[in-house]
């Protein structure tokens, strides 16, 4: 279906990233979704066609300890190369509808919002390239010295088609996963900027602030989706080792994605319940010498002293995060969707050992 937010970026000359693999988004009016599904069902096909065109032409099958354990390799590559890009343009979509929300609070001209929409969309493209040449450099490597896959290209030649289609498979997903990394962390570092310098607080409605929280969560759904497709190797019987560090990395990174956005207008609320307690302080001492003048016969300053009372315990009362109760439930259930994902199938990974 259409995408309302590409069409009104279109239509109000909004700058677009520069970053080139966004490109299948942005050039069509579907769903990022269906894009990133299609980008997996052509690995898929080309996968498959290519290993049974080398056999038919008498290369060797590779070898796989079961059908089950090929098919699932082949859906769950196919699901990072589609999903990793696709979770980097929804991150971009989303950005640009949560800076539309802000603009009542933001009060930017239309000139300054789309270049502070630019600044939070556009990485440098020097850390860009630095992250993809780390991706290529790591998934080139992973590729080449990684047990599993040596075993199940044993006896393929470096030069085999099927073999240099897998090198590349694993280059992509790298990069793509870095450039994804490097994009939340310049995103999450300008919304935490956002926040402490360019909003305006009402203490009194913190809901126009929401899409700071929003920002959060979306990313914490993103990365805890990219960690349950990672996880279900373990189902394969290709889990790491070391799934306690993995683990404890993915509480690091989810957690990370949803404070930094926040906590820059965190600091803004704190400055602004900070401000007006000192205006009511200094008022309750005016009234308080006031009092002490007029003498506790008249007690002209009573109401007023009431009122200062009653006011600096609804300013003190005020939450100091943008976000409810309701956000952070969500926050933990979608973080555990994703560190549950590793513990699961490490878990089912120990059964079936012991069983087999």
């Amino acid at each position: 279906m259409p995408d309302a937010t590409v069409d009104s970026a279109t239509a109000r000359g909004v700058r677009r990233p520069r970053d080139p693999t966004l490109w299948p988004y942005e050039s069509t009016h579907r769903s990022p979704i269906w894009i990133g599904l299609a980008i997996a069902l052509v690995f898929i096909i080309v996968t498959v066609g290519l290993h049974e065109l080398m056999v038919f032409f008498g290369s060797r099958p590779l070898y796989f300890y079961s059908a089950e354990v090929r098919i699932g390799a082949l859906l769950i590559n196919g699901l990072l190369l589609g999903y990793i890009p696709t979770a980097n343009a929804l991150l971009h979509q989303g950005v640009e509808r949560d800076l539309r929300e802000l603009r009542p609070v933001l009060r930017l001209s239309e000139g300054e919002w789309r270049e502070l929409l630019s600044e939070t969309t556009v990485v440098p493209s020097a850390v860009l390239w630095l992250a993809t040449g780390i991706g290529l450099g790591v998934g080139a490597g992973m590729a080449s010295f990684d047990p599993a896959i040596r075993q199940n290209y044993s006896g393929i030649s470096v030069v085999d088609p099927r073999f240099l289609w897998m090198l590349l498979h694993n280059m992509a997903v790298m990069a793509l996963g870095l450039r994804l990394f490097v994009t939340e962390t310049h995103v999450s570092r300008a919304y935490a900027r956002i926040g402490e310098e360019l909003v305006e607080v009402d203490l009194f409605d913190l809901a126009p602030l929401a899409p700071f929280a929003r920002k959060g969560q979306r990313s914490v759904v993103l990365w805890a989706v990219l960690s349950a497709i990672i996880s279900w190797f373990w189902f394969l019987g290709a889990a790491l080792q070391a799934n306690i560090v993995i683990s404890l990395l993915v509480v690091i990174v989810v957690t990370s994605a949803f404070l930094q956005p926040v906590v820059g207008v965190r600091r803004r609320i704190r400055a602004a319940k900070r401000a007006e307690l000192e205006r009511i302080h200094g008022a309750l001492r005016q009234e308080r010498e006031r009092l002490l003048e007029v003498g506790p016969e008249t007690g002209e300053s009573r109401p007023r002293v009431a009122d200062l009372v009653a006011y600096r315990s609804l300013v003190q009362g005020v939450r100091e995060w943008p976000f409810d109760v309701s956000t952070l439930v969500r926050f933990l259930l979608f973080g555990a969707l994703g560190v549950g994902s590793w513990l699961g199938g490490a878990l089912v990974e120990r059964l079936l050992d012991a069983l087999l």
